[in-house]
């Protein structure tokens, strides 16, 4: 997590929390333990509200060993939650929510603020009120209705912040948290093009005799393409197996059902053990 910290002249604005990391796995590395058996690994946290759960395993010249899991939660008492599709469809109405959470032991005001953006707008929903009271271990959902303008990957970015206020919430004067008092969340959201999407693959086997090799193509487009719809890309791989060794995950197979199905699944298998082999 980011801590900012901002000065002026009457002191220390609030500091903010500030996330951008949510990873749905973590940790994947390689370490050596060396002779002592034990190796500490610095790593930075993922800024997401939830608790992790670490597995980990030992190789040598010796045999096998499996650590017993251990659980990692990451928590603060005063955060905000955004709650997103994986994608849209542009020209979808979406409604973006946006939950904030109170841990604190006492009531607090908060504030929830989306950032400007020029990639979508923000229309309020019909309650139109984003601020509110929220006392010890409550949560309150702010909507807005969301219109994205770009196709692409878009970030969209909500804060929320412990104001003072001078209101009554459940019969006490509201307090603000001494640190954490804004959270600010930014999360993607993709908007893909309407209509079918329609892919056209064109493949070479070139044989350079010398240093340099060209080959050209003319990229003709459908005339009923949709705007800002369209792309191209462009793959060399020095291994005539090298495209299928990229997706061996996807020619595996496991076995089952009779003898006959097995067979003609696990030919592959068999191929790509050789090929291994062959190439080392």
């Amino acid at each position: 997590m980011v801590y900012n910290y901002q000065t002026s002249g009457s002191g220390q604005l609030p500091m903010e929390t500030v996330r951008t990391f949510f990873p749905e796995t973590w940790i994947w590395q390689l370490t050596e333990v060396g002779d002592s058996g034990s190796a500490q690994v610095p790593v930075t946290v993922p800024d997401t509200i939830t608790s992790w759960e670490t597995e980990a395993f030992c190789l040598s010249s010796k045999g096998l060993g499996l650590a017993p899991p251990a659980q990692l939660t990451v928590f603060q008492p005063f955060f905000l939650e955004l709650s997103l599709p994986y994608s849209i469809i542009r020209g979808e109405i979406f409604e973006l929510k946006a939950t904030v959470f109170n841990y604190l032991s006492k009531c607090i005001m908060v504030k929830v603020t989306p950032a400007p953006s020029l990639d979508y707008t923000l229309k309020a929903s019909s309650d139109d009120q984003y601020s509110s009271c929220l006392c010890a271990n409550g949560r309150k959902t702010f909507k807005w209705i969301l219109t994205p303008s770009v196709l692409g990957l878009l970030n969209i970015t909500v804060s929320a912040e412990a104001e003072a206020s001078q209101t009554v919430c459940d019969n006490e004067i509201v307090s603000v948290p001494e640190r954490g008092r804004i959270d600010t969340v930014t999360r993607s959201l993709l908007v893909q093009a309407e209509g079918t999407e329609k892919t056209e693959t064109y493949s070479w086997l070139l044989c350079p005799k010398s240093d340099s090799l060209s080959e050209e193509v003319d990229l003709t487009l459908p005339k009923d393409v949709i705007e800002g719809s369209a792309r191209s890309s462009v793959s060399v791989i020095g291994d005539i197996l090298g495209r299928a060794l990229r997706n061996l995950d996807g020619l595996l197979q496991m076995p089952y059902g009779c003898g006959e199905q097995n067979m003609a699944i696990l030919s592959p298998n068999i191929y790509i053990l050789q090929y291994l082999e062959n190439t080392e």
